[in-house]
C-alpha cells in the first residue's frame, strides 16, 4: 500500500510539473483526408434554400469514409447533422449551409458525464461530433445558425442550439469560414483536444448569450487568425469539470465587438484549473466590459498565463481579475500571470482595473510589463472602499468606480509594475493607484 500511495505522489507530483511548465503546447493536426470528394448533390441534396436537405446531407456525411464532404454553392436548409471521424466537411465559396430555425428539429444531446458546463442541461446542437478523430470543417463557406428566429427568444442558453458542438473529440480543424447568426454560444470545444481554428470569422451580435469559442474544458488548443463580432464573451475558456483546460494558444485575433460582455473572459464557470496558456498579438474594440477578465471562483488554479501584445479600444476597462468563493467551500489560486505590452485608450468607464483576492485568498505573482493605459478618470470625489466579494456573478462593474482611478489592489502578493505609462484622461480625485492589504512593486 505504501509503495502505491508513494506512485501515486511521484504521479501527482510529475502532473503539477507538466501543468505549469513554460510555453503551452500546440495542438496535434488532424490528417488530411485522402479519400474520395462527396458532392452533397448526388445524395439529392438540392439547395435552394427551402428544401430540407437534412437527409442528404447526413447520408452523404455517413457515406464518408477518410474522404471529403463538400457541399457547393447555394443556401442548404438543415436541420442537426452529425459528423464523424477521419472526414472533411467542406463548404466551397458562395456555399451556405443554414440551420432550421425550430427548436423540435435539434434533439436533446444528454451529458454522458458530470460537468457543470452542460451536465445540468440537455444541450442542442446545429453540427454534432462525439468523440470524432481527425475531423476538419473547412470554407470558405458559410455556416448559418438562424440565430435571428423568433423560436429563441425567451430560451434559456441551453434551450437553444449550438451551432458548432464537439464533445469529447481529437484532432479537430476548423479553417477559413464565416459562421453567422448563432443562436447560442457559437463554437464549443467540449472536453475536446486538440483543437485549431484558424481564419474563422464569428458574427452573432444577437441577445442574449452568444459567445465566439468556449473551450470548456479543452487541452491543447490554438486560436488564430480569427475574428469575433458578438454579444457575449468573444473568447472564453471555462472548466466545469476537475480536468480543466490547458496548452492554449490565442493569437493574431481581433474581436470587433462585443456587445454586453469581455472580450477575454476566464470562466465565470471555473472549478478545473487553467494553466500554460497564452494570448498575444489581438486587436480589441468595442467592448462593453473588460477586454480580459480573469476569474477563478470556482475553485479553480489560474496559473502561467500570459498576455502579451494587446491592444484595447473602447472598452469597459482594460483588466480584471477576481479570486474568491462563489458557493465552493475552498477558493481556488490565481498565481502567475504576465501582462506584457497591453495598450489600452479611450475606456467607456471610469471604474479603472480591478485585482482582488479575498481575505486569505490572495492573489500572487503577478506581472504588469511596458502597459500604456489611459484611464477615463473625471470622478471628483473618492467613492468607499467596495464590499469583500461576496459570491455574486463577477465582472468590472460589480462595484461601481473603484478607489483607484487607475488600478486597484486588494488582497494581493508579489504585484509588480514594471515600465508601465498610465495616465487619466480627465483630471480625478482619485489615487492613480491604491494598495489595500496589497504587496505591490512599482518600477
Amino acid at each position: 500500500m505504501k509503495r502505491i500511495l508513494a506512485l501515486c505522489s511521484v504521479i501527482c507530483m510529475l502532473a503539477l510539473a507538466d501543468c505549469f511548465a513554460g510555453t503551452p503546447k500546440l495542438p496535434a493536426s488532424p490528417k488530411l483526408p485522402s479519400g474520395e470528394r462527396i458532392d452533397v448533390r448526388d445524395f439529392g441534396a438540392v439547395g435552394d434554400g427551402v428544401t430540407d436537405d437534412t437527409e442528404a446531407l447526413q447520408k452523404a456525411i455517413d457515406a464518408c469514409r477518410g474522404g471529403t464532404v463538400v457541399i457547393p454553392e447555394g443556401v442548404f436548409f438543415s436541420r442537426l447533422l452529425t459528423l464523424h471521424s477521419n472526414m472533411e466537411l467542406h463548404l466551397e465559396e458562395g456555399a451556405v449551409l443554414k440551420a432550421d430555425s425550430t427548436l423540435t428539429s435539434f434533439p436533446n444531446i444528454r451529458s454522458t458525464k458530470k460537468n457543470r458546463n452542460w451536465g445540468e442541461w440537455d444541450a442542442h446542437a446545429f453540427i454534432y461530433a462525439y468523440k470524432a478523430r481527425n475531423l476538419l470543417i473547412t470554407g470558405p463557406g458559410t455556416i448559418d445558425g438562424s440565430g435571428y428566429s423568433s423560436e429563441w427568444e425567451g430560451k434559456r442558453e441551453m434551450g437553444r442550439p449550438i451551432p458548432i458542438l464537439l464533445v469529447r473529440c481529437r484532432r479537430v480543424l476548423l479553417d477559413n469560414f464565416l459562421l453567422k447568426d448563432g443562436a447560442m454560444w457559437n463554437v464549443i470545444p467540449f472536453e475536446t483536444d486538440d483543437f485549431t481554428m484558424r481564419r474563422v470569422s464569428i458574427d452573432a451580435n444577437i441577445e442574449p448569450n452568444r459567445d465566439g469559442v468556449d473551450l470548456v474544458d479543452t487541452h491543447r488548443a490554438l486560436v488564430e487568425d480569427c475574428t469575433f463580432y458578438t454579444d457575449d464573451d468573444c473568447i472564453c475558456p471555462k472548466s466545469g469539470h476537475k480536468r480543466g483546460v490547458r496548452d492554449v494558444t490565442v493569437r493574431n485575433c481581433r474581436v470587433l465587438k462585443c456587445g454586453r460582455a469581455n472580450a477575454i473572459k476566464f470562466g465565470t464557470m471555473s472549478r478545473g484549473a487553467f494553466c500554460n496558456m497564452l494570448f498575444e498579438n489581438i486587436s480589441i474594440k468595442d467592448v462593453r466590459l473588460s477586454g480580459i477578465a480573469v476569474e477563478s471562483v470556482d475553485g479553480a488554479r489560474i496559473r502561467n498565463v500570459v498576455f502579451r501584445n494587446i491592444t484595447m479600444e473602447d472598452c469597459g476597462n482594460a483588466i480584471f481579475i477576481v479570486r474568491g468563493c462563489r458557493g465552493t467551500k475552498v477558493a481556488g489560486k490565481v498565481d502567475g500571470l504576465i501582462f506584457e505590452g497591453i495598450k489600452s485608450k479611450d475606456p467607456r468607464s471610469s471604474f479603472g482595473c480591478v485585482v482582488a483576492g479575498t481575505g486569505q485568498d490572495m492573489i500572487r505573482n503577478v506581472l504588469f510589463k511596458d502597459l500604456e493605459i489611459t484611464f477615463k478618470g473625471g470622478r471628483e470625489s473618492v467613492p468607499e472602499t467596495p464590499p469583500e466579494y461576496d459570491g455574486r456573478y463577477p465582472e468590472c462593474n460589480m462595484w461601481g468606480d473603484s478607489p483607484a482611478a487607475g488600478f486597484y489592489f486588494r488582497h494581493v502578493r508579489g504585484v509588480r509594475l514594471e515600465n508601465c505609462k498610465l495616465n487619466v484622461a480627465s483630471p480625478d480625485a482619485r489615487e492613480l493607484v491604491v494598495r489595500e492589504d496589497a504587496e505591490v512593486e512599482i518600477l
